[in-house]
């Protein structure tokens, strides 16, 4: 029975093994395409300190925070990123599946991302759902010279759809350039 268990382990790592080189051969003979597939899914992140907390599963990055995704940079005070799995596991998650739960950012929080610049004091986005949240006083989002401010503004990214809260103090404001076409 143990000599059975180690043969089928055996095999196992042999098949994983040709199934990495196959896949191996398939990225070099495609590079340009593979290089802009690695760049969207690697991050960098630089900071002053990280600390991580495995039980919480939870990295946080404080002082001078950079991330960057592909096109997508993120500039806070302190960033948080909340991760499925165990850091010191070998096992990677599943095929197609995300391994950061949501990141949220605090302090002059800067997103670059989609051809937009999103400003903020606090920020929180959920990666299941492709919800950006912004909140805090001058929440906004500009595009081009088009721009939106509010106490709160939720971008659902995967439907381009924006919602923009007031509060008592300061109402929605928009500022939208027509182009010269005006209202008809």
């Amino acid at each position: 029975m143990n000599l059975l268990f180690n043969i089928k382990y055996l095999l196992i790592i042999i098949i994983s093994a040709i199934c990495i080189c196959l896949n191996t051969s398939i990225a070099f003979s495609n590079d340009k395409l593979n290089n802009d597939d690695n760049n969207k899914k690697q991050i960098h992140a630089s900071s002053d300190r990280l600390l991580i907390d495995e039980n919480a599963k939870c990295a946080e990055f404080a002082g001078n925070v950079k991330m960057i995704q592909g096109e997508t940079v993120i500039e806070a005070n302190t960033l948080k990123v909340f991760y499925k799995g165990d850091l010191n596991s070998s096992e990677k998650s599943v095929a197609g599946e995300e391994s950061i739960e949501k990141i949220t950012a605090e302090g002059n929080v800067k997103i670059f991302f989609d051809n937009r610049l999103a400003e903020t004091e606090n920020a929180e986005y959920l990666t299941a759902t492709e919800v950006l949240v912004l909140w805090g006083k001058n929440s906004k989002i500009t595009s081009g010279r088009d721009s939106i401010s509010g106490k709160k503004i939720t971008f659902y990214r995967a439907s381009g759809q924006v919602r923009v809260e007031s509060d008592k103090e300061k109402q929605v404001h928009v500022n939208f350039y027509s182009d010269g076409k005006g209202l008809k």
